[in-house]
């Protein structure tokens, strides 16, 4: 009976994800990677760092070079999908409106220390995909849109998804269930995924360049506050909140509604000693209705122990890391530590708010609008 039960479920969950949303190749685009910009002194995009003895991740100091790829799980943020499974333990949090008015949110997990129970899992995002692919991390979701699908066929990039692995990777979590629908409610975890790796012959051995450059030690950022707090508008009723603690040493999360945004498995409140809101230039993809971001180059602001500045930042193509530069065109090195990115593309009804010690401060402009393609 329990193995009928897994098969009717993964069945359904195949359907359902299916229905409306499979793929077409010859009718959809993927992301063109612009030109790189050119800095004093700067590493090209394409640049892969050699591994090091630090967490690729946090920048912490390790005993040896890591040489498991990272996980980068696709996570549902909707008010209903609230409070998420394992999200405190992500490593590096990235969020963006893809469409819609609710954001999605990608979580990054060192595969070192193994998988905690995650969810709900969420389709994957070209957008958030590409950050992934920037530090060689294997996406871990449940579908995709078409311009995901386009992504990762274009650069063969290997993934877990659950239209194909099903049940034998994800699960459903029955309590949950009972008060929200069926999308919201699956989840992976190590044990589970193990079977993805090997039914997929996804590769967890790997370079692990890491998506972000990290200092060797931790820098005072200028602008320092006593208080400090950002809030990112990226959507009417959708904004995300973080407030610097000097207490916590960090910086503390919260949902659109005020409330600490939690983990509901461990309830602790989710807390980045790094923040970085990205400036892209945006627009709608050819559907009329997905949003589009140039994902080369931007300014953007960059907090940290409760000081702040602002940057340029340069990718590129989907396989690039992120790189930060000063002002002045010198390269800027994170905190190490957990890091929160969000993505800022300037669309109608978003903002980017910064106060220190209750002023408010002088952000940069919004991004220059992309041109919208004929559908």
């Amino acid at each position: 009976m329990k193995r009928s039960v897994q098969l009717f479920l993964a069945a359904l969950l195949c359907l359902c994800m299916l229905a409306g949303c499979a793929p077409k190749p010859d009718s959809s685009s993927v992301p063109e990677a612009g030109s790189a910009v050119s800095e004093p002194g700067a590493e090209t995009a394409d640049t892969q760092p050699a591994p090091s003895a630090v967490d690729p991740l946090t920048g912490a100091a390790r005993d040896s070079a890591c040489t498991r790829r990272p996980y980068a799980v696709t996570f549902y943020n909707s008010p209903a999908a609230l409070p998420q499974w394992g999200i405190s333990s992500a490593q590096a949090l990235i969020e963006c409106l893809t469409e819609g008015n609710t954001t999605y949110q990608m979580g990054l997990f060192s595969a070192e220390s193994g998988l905690p129970k995650v969810g709900p899992v969420g389709p994957a995002r070209d957008t958030l995909l590409q950050f992934a692919m920037g530090g060689n991390a294997i996406p871990v979701h449940i579908g995709q849109n078409n311009y995901a699908w386009n992504l990762l066929n274009q650069y063969a990039y290997q993934d877990i998804n659950g239209w194909y692995v099903g049940v034998s990777v994800f699960d459903m979590d029955w309590d949950r269930n009972a008060t929200v629908s069926d999308e919201l409610c699956w989840y992976t975890r190590q044990e589970t995924l193990n079977n993805g790796l090997t039914s997929t012959g996804v590769a967890q051995d790997g370079t692990v360049p890491g998506m972000f450059h990290f200092a060797g030690e931790a820098m005072t950022l200028p602008n320092t506050a006593a208080s400090q707090s950002l809030t990112i508008q990226y959507a009417e009723g959708a904004l995300a909140r973080l407030d610097w603690s000097a207490e916590a040493g960090a910086y503390l999360k919260f949902n659109s509604d005020g409330s600490a945004q939690t983990d509901a498995d461990t309830g602790a409140q989710l807390s980045f000693n790094n923040v970085l809101v990205l400036y892209a230039s945006a627009g709608v993809k050819d559907d009329g209705y997905t949003r589009d971001y140039d994902l080369t180059q931007g300014t953007g602001l960059y907090l940290s122990g409760g000081g702040w500045q602002t940057v340029r930042w340069q990718k590129g193509e989907p396989t690039a890391p992120l790189y930060l530069y000063d002002e002045a065109g010198n390269p800027v090195a994170l905190n190490p530590g957990r890091t929160y990115l969000g993505i800022y593309g300037g669309f109608a009804g978003q903002s980017v708010q910064l106060t220190a010690d209750g002023a408010a401060v002088e952000l940069p402009a919004a991004p220059t609008p992309m041109a919208t393609p004929e559908p």
